[in-house]
């Protein structure tokens, strides 16, 4: 172990001393901060590009979803079981829980048949609309605008705050070698 603490300890002072040889270290937080600076604006247009970019791909997922899912009437079999705590949260309380129900195929004659998730409190004979897949499997709901924008949000969001803690990393390693290797 101490072998290869010497050895990064030897490799960190020649770099440190090409550092101060090719550019000298006391300025050389102060040469790096303009472009990382630069950097750091114009990361803002690019993350709005990469946002937009995303933007399209999730409104594109989103019409792939509306057109390969379908919303149907399925009629609970049974009431609402209770969650884990063994109790049932009283109905319009917000919980949810399972149920056994029956629902149309979404194109084509038939039904099928399976345990969806209801508000806790439903009973047997209680419609609820559900969303399912070509293949009556109960789906989630398609993906919304709203959704689509705030993930594209995000996307654009961490894009610019990786260039910008990026730019940060640099600049405090900047900095370090203009200090030099402690002794």
């Amino acid at each position: 172990m101490r072998d290869i603490a010497e050895q990064c300890s030897r490799l960190w002072r020649a770099f440190a001393g090409y550092i101060q040889y090719r550019w000298g270290t006391d300025r050389l937080p102060e040469r790096v901060l303009p472009v990382l600076l630069a950097a750091v604006l114009l990361a803002i247009p690019v993350a709005m590009m990469v946002a937009s970019a995303a933007h399209d791909r999730q409104l594109a997922e989103s019409r792939a979803q509306h057109e390969d899912r379908s919303q149907v009437a399925a009629v609970l079999l049974e009431d609402a079981r209770p969650g884990t705590s063994g109790t049932s949260p009283p109905r319009g309380s917000g919980g949810f829980a399972e149920a056994h129900a029956i629902w149309p195929y979404p194109r084509g004659p038939g039904s099928r048949e399976g345990a969806i998730t209801v508000r806790a409190g439903s009973i047997a004979g209680d419609e609820v609309r559900i969303w399912v897949d070509p293949a009556g499997q109960q789906a989630d709901p398609p993906l919304t605008v709203e959704q689509a924008r705030a993930r594209a949000t995000g996307t654009g969001l961490m894009f610019w705050l990786t260039v910008a803690g990026g730019s940060v990393i640099v600049f405090l390693a900047a900095h370090a070698v203009a200090a030099g290797p402690r002794p």
